[in-house]
């Protein structure tokens, strides 16, 4: 008995620990974490997400495996990764937020936001339009991620890549 009290005392002073050694609010979590798909980085985007979380895309209807909705990091990072090395997706641009805000840790970001896939002919498909993303964070990690895009009211172009 002291040895499961232990190991569960243990496991709770463990959740959160990088939140809490690095003193992060939840609000500075989901910025770090939407910093990490800004960029596509489904590596350092898996260090903020709980073990269950959930990433939607709302807006993603009309393909064959849509609306995008992933549960739990392995399938959140899988999809990411698979996004970026079959489909190229490389950036997400959420700079200059047309409003952010965060209350009981659920950050939601309103930008016009740009995305941009490197094709086989190292063109950039590019989709600038608006979107809504929430990030809720709880106990110290991502639990929830929902994209709200308007796909439709975006443009998609093909343009030389970014220089950057």
């Amino acid at each position: 008995m002291k040895f499961l009290f232990a190991s569960l005392t243990g496991l709770m002073l463990s959740v959160s620990a990088f939140a809490q050694d690095s003193n992060m609010s939840d609000a500075q979590i989901a910025d770090a974490y939407l910093r990490a798909y800004a960029t596509v980085d489904a590596e350092a985007m898996g260090e903020y997400l709980a073990e269950d979380a959930i990433f939607s895309d709302r807006g993603s209807f009309g393909g064959p495996n849509e609306p995008y909705h992933y549960v739990g990091r392995d399938a959140i990072t899988a999809a990411i990764t698979m996004f970026h090395e079959n489909w190229g997706l490389y950036s997400i641009d959420y700079d200059n937020p047309n409003m952010q805000h965060e209350a009981g840790g659920q950050s939601i970001y309103v930008v016009n936001a740009e995305a941009r896939w490197r094709m086989a002919d190292g063109q950039d498909r590019v989709w600038r339009g608006d979107i809504v993303t929430t990030v809720r964070v709880m106990g110290g990690e991502v639990t929830e991620h929902l994209d709200m895009p308007d796909y439709a009211g975006g443009v998609m172009s093909i343009e030389a890549p970014r220089a950057d």
